[in-house]
């Protein structure tokens, strides 16, 4: 199983940083992120949560500015990073999350 994630950085300076992506393994990239979960869509196969968070992650980028967040992939360019570069400043987080959570469920439905 595969998912696709929305989540929130747990970094108390980070209240406005939100993130989306996929993985294989739900616990592990919490961890690694250093996010709290708040979306998770479930896919049959990594293609599909791939494509997923492909269309989700260009409406997001059309619509938020990037968040600097702590040890992301700007911090170490020559490592790589336990964070990524795909975490979001959004102050209305209610927006974001209706409009990526129909997205995701969206692909999911037509999966």
């Amino acid at each position: 199983m595969h998912y696709c994630y929305i989540g929130i950085s747990t970094v108390p300076t980070e209240l406005y940083a939100l993130t989306l992506g996929h993985t294989g393994d739900i616990g592990y990239r919490t961890y690694i992120k250093q996010m709290t979960v708040v979306h998770c869509t479930s896919y049959a196969s990594k293609a599909l949560a791939i494509a997923a968070e492909k269309r989700a992650l260009s409406w997001v980028k059309k619509h938020y500015s990037k968040a600097l967040v702590a040890n992301g992939k700007w911090a170490h360019p020559n490592h790589s990073p336990t964070r990524t570069n795909d975490w979001f400043f959004v102050e209305d987080r209610v927006v974001f999350m209706r409009e990526v959570i129909a997205l995701l469920q969206r692909d999911y439905n037509a999966s």
